[in-house]
């Protein structure tokens, strides 16, 4: 059994969830340029008409392994935590990138929809970027060995500056 992958939730109020890495880990494990962190806190509509003082602040945390966005960590600190961990855990378990993630159509309005739209819903480095299933294949090729080639010069300048 692979511990990071198991869902783990502490049933506050608000619940907290986890699945994966932390940041922390993440970059002992992988090194600081290897990893990207999402994050999003906001209040949730479940509370819009409530008093300025009833309302519960969501907080969303997205870790993700670089070159491809792999997601290895999801942390949740939300009403219904509890309840979105466990098909978030699935994607994680499987190896979902951030693409993977965006490529789902929202359900508006949740709570759960800022995981499939984190800051720049389908976008990459502030440009437009299509779900995967869409692209035709060989486009889908074309970008597979653009990244590869971005992966490569970024690795090489970061030799040659070290």
């Amino acid at each position: 059994m692979i511990y990071s992958e198991v869902p783990t939730v502490v049933f506050s109020h608000p619940p907290i969830g986890t699945i994966g890495y932390t940041e922390a880990k993440a970059i002992k494990e992988f090194g600081a340029e290897s990893i990207q962190v999402k994050k999003a806190s906001f209040g949730s509509m479940l509370f819009a008409f409530n008093e300025e003082h009833g309302k519960t602040t969501t907080t969303l945390k997205m870790v993700l392994r670089l070159p491809e966005e792999t997601v290895i960590g999801l942390h949740i600190i939300s009403p219904l935590a509890d309840e979105m961990l466990q098909g978030f855990a699935i994607a994680v378990k499987m190896g979902a990138t951030r693409r993977d993630f965006e490529a789902t159509c929202a359900i508006h309005p949740t709570i759960g929809e800022e995981m499939v739209t984190f800051g720049g819903w389908g976008q990459q480095e502030g440009k437009p970027q299509l779900p995967p299933q869409i692209l035709p294949v060989d486009a889908q090729e074309e970008l597979a060995a653009l990244r590869k080639e971005v992966a490569a010069l970024k690795a090489e300048n970061a030799r040659l500056t070290a």
